[in-house]
Parts: structure tokens; C-alpha cells; sequence
């Protein structure tokens, strides 16, 4: 697991900071990356979300601290450069959740259209892997791969109404940073989500 057992790092492990502090500052522990990437976007959007009134606060908020946040690690070399491409998406999971708009692409409707957008994604992925991950068109490409899959998963479990799919797409929801944010912050739960 190439865990480093230097005081310093235990230290930065143990304080869910390692978000933060690596690659430059400390070693990577490949298994635990996302506690610390979702102790440090809860602690964002927390912010963000009693800070602002409305959507267009949130997204300006969210931009601001995203481009703080690209500022910072090329100044510092703080902050994992996995950040910018889950913060993008765990902003839209919250988009989902908030905008009615937004979330009705979550309906059964266009499944077909939503898998071909998804398998598309598949090919605008496999060229922006030959980016720098701190590239805009990296982070682009892996925000569209992401949500592109999402949004079917979604959509198949609100068209077939089976049980079995239902938990699936529940169990995906509460375990990833842009499902989670789908049931929790609008306070029901899943089962009324779907129906």
C-alpha cells in the first residue's frame, strides 16, 4: 500500500489531510485518497452552501475556490491534482440535486441517447488521458466520462422500478462524490428520489 510511516505523514493521514499535502508533501496512500478528498469537499460545499442564497452565488463560490484551489497548487504544489476534476463533479451532483432542470435529466427518458453520450464519453477520455491532469481539457474530459456514466445508471434504475437496481443506484449514490450529494443534502430518501 506504499504507506510511509513518517511522523509527519502519519500525522497528515490521520487528519484526513492528505487531500492536501500530497503528492508534494507527503506520500500517497492509493486506498484512503477519497476519505480525505470527501472530508475536504464536504468541508467546501458546507461553506458554500450556507454562505450563498442561491445557485448563481454557489457557482461564482464554487469558482472562486476552484481557481484558488488551481492558483494554490501551482504556487505550492498543495492540494492532489485529483481535486479539480471531483470538485467540478461533486458541484453538478449538487446541481442535480437543487435544480429541477438539471435533475430531470435523471428521468427514464432518452435512455438510449444517455448510453450512446456515455459510451462517446469513453472516446473524448482516452484523449484527454494523454493530458497533464491539471490541464483544463484532462479535467473537461474526466468530468464528462464521469457524469456521462452517472446519468444512465440513474436513468436504467428510475426506468425499471426493480428493486434490485434501485439499491444498486443507491448503494453508487451514497458511495461516490457526485451521487451522494442526489439524496442527501435535499433531505429524502432514495426510494422517494425514484419514484
Amino acid at each position: 500500500m506504499e504507506i510511509s510511516f513518517r511522523k509527519k505523514d502519519l500525522f497528515i493521514y490521520l487528519l484526513g489531510t492528505q487531500f492536501l499535502f500530497t503528492p508534494n508533501f507527503t506520500e500517497p496512500v492509493v486506498t484512503i485518497w477519497f476519505v480525505s478528498a470527501i472530508l475536504f469537499f464536504y468541508l467546501i460545499f458546507a461553506v458554500l452552501l450556507t454562505k450563498t442564497r442561491s445557485a448563481k452565488e454557489l457557482i461564482i463560490g464554487a469558482g472562486l475556490v476552484f481557481a484558488g484551489a488551481y492558483a494554490l497548487h501551482f504556487w505550492t504544489g498543495l492540494i492532489d491534482e485529483r481535486f479539480y476534476k471531483y470538485f467540478i463533479v461533486f458541484l453538478i451532483g449538487i446541481g442535480f440535486t437543487r435544480l429541477v432542470f438539471i435533475s430531470k435529466n435523471l428521468s427514464g427518458e432518452q435512455i438510449l441517447i444517455k448510453f450512446i453520450m456515455a459510451v462517446l464519453s469513453i472516446y473524448i477520455y482516452s484523449y484527454a488521458l494523454n493530458l497533464n491532469p491539471t490541464s483544463p481539457l484532462y479535467i473537461l474530459g474526466a468530468v464528462l466520462f464521469i457524469i456521462s456514466w452517472a446519468v444512465p445508471l440513474f436513468a436504467l434504475a428510475t426506468k425499471m422500478k426493480f428493486p434490485f437496481i434501485m439499491e444498486v443506484a443507491a448503494l453508487v449514490s451514497y458511495l461516490s462524490f457526485l451521487l451522494i450529494c442526489f439524496t442527501v443534502p435535499s433531505g429524502i430518501g432514495w426510494r422517494e428520489y425514484f419514484q
